[in-house]
């Protein structure tokens, strides 16, 4: 028949690595008893075990002087009395053996991991940022100047037709004042082709800017 089980009355939850945390663990158990602690990874690898012994009050206290790697590992507890008889197993308790923070921000420790994590994914975000914001900017200007070169050539179009047009009246047989209205028309219509030019030469080319 098993003796009684010890109890854990306190256990360091988390250590802290390159600290003076340790590893700590109390408890109660039958008076000069023995106690084995276990310590297991969560995988239930056995990485450590130790025999303790209690006071006549049945107290006990391991202590671990070493550093674990970064993990969680799973404590369980038996008592042995004398006669070499064992208890069962406590239950397993989780402990975490954690990274130093580098800093900490609205109680959030951020390890050195941690931080080189936010760096590069900070930079990522950033020049994802860059990169969308030029990319439209290359696509406004490509927009802009299609419109443009588009409107600009159908200005020189009309200019052309025009001179071509004043070329036609010169060599018509009319009679002047016929001659005079369409020089006038032609002109107006050159005029304000040349006027749109001037408007894409000053305004409209900033917005590529």
């Amino acid at each position: 028949m098993p003796i009684d089980t010890p109890k854990i009355t306190s256990i360091t939850g988390k250590v802290i690595i390159g600290t003076d945390d340790r590893l700590i663990v109390k408890g109660t158990a039958i008076a000069d008893a023995g106690i084995v602690v276990s310590v297991e990874d969560e995988d239930k690898f056995l990485i450590l075990q130790n025999d303790i012994p209690t006071n006549k009050n049945g107290e006990w206290e391991f202590r671990l002087d070493r550093e674990l790697r970064q993990g969680d590992y799973l404590v369980t507890v038996i008592a042995k009395d004398s006669r070499g008889a064992l208890s069962l197993p406590t239950s397993p308790i989780k402990v975490s053996f954690v990274e130093k923070p580098v800093i900490s921000l609205f109680g959030w420790d951020i390890t050195l991991k941690g931080l080189v994590i936010i760096l590069v994914a900070g930079g990522i975000l950033v020049a994802g940022w860059f990169y969308r914001k030029t990319l439209l900017h290359l696509a406004r200007f490509k927009r802009e100047s299609i419109i443009i070169n588009r409107d600009l050539k159908n200005v020189f179009d009309v200019v052309k037709k025009e001179l071509d047009r004043i070329t036609g009246i010169i060599k018509k047989d009319i009679p002047p004042d016929e001659r005079a209205v369409e020089f006038n028309a032609t002109n107006k219509k050159i005029v304000d082709a040349l006027d749109q030019i001037e408007k894409y030469m000053s305004g409209d080319i900033e917005k590529l800017e």
